[in-house]
């Protein structure tokens, strides 16, 4: 069976947003120049934004085939093109490679350090805003050392790779001691935004290595779900997955920090996984009989999961139930968060068949404010 699996990127950039009393709609465009160079419009944490509410501009090479940036690039400040805030380089499959550099929209650096086949390699160095060192750390053969650490206040907390030391990742915040830069007994995580500080998972460490780990879904021995790195620290990473600012530009709306759900590799790598999905539903189905429409509807729930799927205009019941059960096993998603808080969010995947093949395009559906 022939098959198309064409997506739409800006279609999903499009309709993102949220939705407090009304919709509020968006334009954010991505303006191409010669025949692979983008010039991207985004907010202070490389976001996706309208281009008169840009803080950081990033002018780089894109592959739209493989969904990459690659050569060098260059991140600007819009109002003064001269003053660079970030710059690194993409190998040409795409991977962050070389030294990179971020720096704050004031001017004052963020976050120095080297990439190797896309992985944070060397010595790193991360700094507040205002200038004072936060973090320095370093990664040497895929292993993490963390070697000194700052609070706000400016009190050093990790000094030599000892003390206690906490990293906030997704929604939970992971706490515990560190020795000569590793963890070492007891680690714990909880929900800072839940006043019950309920802990969520336990690790143990011994020697720097994980022994063993317990959470609500039992106990586990594979590996450590400690996430070091947090997009808070190197926003930058957030750009290659082309997530959208939750404020539109201009908007008067007042509400706390709302992230919208996202696929931890991308949105290019989310409709590749629904590609698989839709085709493997499809694996035998002769599909010269139609030339028909199909939309599934769904959301995505504080858990990350697919829940609640379901599908109208079905011109093909076995089909479209085929097609329904595989969407339900896709990969877990970030959840959408409020205030780090996670939250629902609704999405549908609009999907076409005729006897040339067959497209989709998804999109995750304005949050309402006004039901949470």
């Amino acid at each position: 069976m022939k098959t198309a699996l064409l997506t739409s990127l800006f279609l999903v950039i499009v309709h993102f947003g949220v939705q407090a009393q009304q919709r509020v709609p968006r334009n954010i465009q991505i303006k191409h120049i010669d025949r692979d160079s983008v010039h991207i419009p985004m907010s202070s944490n490389y976001l996706l934004t309208e281009d008169n509410c840009a803080q950081i501009i990033r002018q780089s090479r894109y592959n739209y085939q493989q969904k990459t940036f690659y050569g060098n690039f260059t991140d600007v400040n819009p109002a003064n093109a001269t003053q660079i805030l970030g710059s690194g380089a993409y190998t040409t499959d795409g991977l962050k490679t070389g030294p990179f550099e971020l720096r704050y929209p004031n001017g004052k650096l963020r976050a120095t350090g080297s990439f190797a086949d896309d992985k944070f390699t060397g010595d790193w160095s991360v700094y507040f805003e205002n200038g004072n060192p936060k973090l320095k750390f370093t990664v040497k053969e895929g292993s993490l050392l963390i070697q000194e650490a700052w609070d706000e206040s400016g009190k050093q907390i990790v000094t030599n790779g000892n003390g206690k030391y906490e990293v906030r990742a997704s929604i939970l915040t992971w706490s515990g001691e560190l020795l000569n830069g590793k963890p070492e007994g007891t680690w714990r995580s909880v929900n800072p935004l839940d006043r019950s500080k309920v802990v969520y998972l336990t690790e143990k460490f011994k020697d720097g290595k994980f022994i063993k780990g317990n959470g609500i879904t039992g106990p586990y021995t594979d590996e450590s779900r400690i996430l070091w790195f947090d997009n808070k620290e190197f926003p930058f990473l957030n750009i290659e997955k082309f997530i959208v600012t939750s404020e539109p530009c201009g908007s008067t709306i007042k509400h706390g920090l709302v992230i919208g759900a996202h696929y931890r590799n991308g949105l290019g790598s989310f409709s590749d996984e629904i590609g698989r999905k839709i085709s493997k539903a499809l694996t035998g189905v002769n599909i010269k009989p139609y030339d028909n429409e199909l939309t599934f509807e769904g959301e995505v729930n504080e858990n990350g999961r697919i829940s609640n799927l379901s599908y109208k205009n079905a011109f093909n019941e076995r089909i479209a139930s085929s097609i329904a059960r595989e969407l339900k096993t896709l990969p877990l998603l970030e959840p959408a968060t409020l205030d780090g808080k996670p939250i629902k969010q609704k999405f549908d995947i609009h999907f076409k068949i005729n006897p040339q093949g067959y497209t989709f395009n998804y999109r995750f559906l304005p949050i309402d404010l006004q039901s949470i």
